[in-house]
């Protein structure tokens, strides 16, 4: 009797796979670091007494507020882009970006969102703490939960019923998800037309709370 051996297809290839965990570690690293600076910006200046000096400068608290968040967008793109390369070059990561693709440009435009998304969580944040040690505690506990919790390092088919609707209605995922499905598995741009619109609303929405926030900081703050 001949035996042919036959061995289980594998649906997602290891190299989709280390893709899939490489757009995860910038996903970690935007909730991590975006929370952790949106919700210190203001609070290290203030700390280190700068902030008066700041504002009695002819910087505008617009201009400082502006200044604080698009220092923090760059800050994590350029981390971005450093994980991706780790990921690609070192780790051997199937991630494929042309600019030749419109599709393709979605996923700077999701970094930006998630960038954004998360600076904006983060000043939200500052509303419940008075000191950086506070702020950067909550930030990271917060950070670490959610990205468990929302499929960002762990796939959503792994989680109970309860938390996959966590995951399925979070702005993150969508973002960390659209970046996902255009680079690791080529989906189309209407494939992820609803999670690119959901999370730049959602951004957009966070985002504009965050300077409201920051505007009230700044103003109780020249009040003393």
């Amino acid at each position: 009797t001949t035996f042919t051996e036959v061995l289980p297809e594998a649906l997602i290839s290891r190299e989709a796979w280390i893709g899939w965990y490489t757009i995860g570690a910038i996903g970690m690293t935007m909730l991590y670091s975006g929370l952790g600076v949106g919700s210190t910006a203001l609070l290290e200046e203030k700390q280190r007494g700068c902030l008066h000096k700041i504002l009695a400068s002819p910087i505008t608290p617009s201009d400082l507020i502006l200044g604080k968040i698009l220092s923090g967008i760059l800050s994590l793109s350029i981390t971005s882009v450093a994980i991706i390369v780790f990921g690609v070059f070192v780790c051997g990561a199937k991630i494929y970006w042309s600019p030749l693709r419109a599709e393709h440009w979605i996923v700077p435009i999701m970094l930006l969102v998630l960038s954004s998304l998360t600076l904006g969580m983060g000043s939200i944040l500052s509303l419940m703490v008075k000191s950086v040690r506070g702020a950067s505690s909550l930030s990271t506990s917060l950070g670490l939960m959610t990205a468990f919790m929302t499929g960002i390092w762990f796939p959503r088919e792994w989680f109970p019923a309860w938390m996959r609707v966590l995951a399925d209605y979070n702005p993150a995922t969508w973002a960390v998800d659209a970046i996902r499905n255009v680079i690791v598995f080529e989906a189309g741009l209407m494939e992820v037309a609803h999670y690119v619109i959901g999370a730049t609303l959602a951004a957009l929405i966070v985002l504009a709370i965050g300077v409201v926030v920051y505007r009230r900081m700044l103003r109780k703050y020249l009040e003393r």
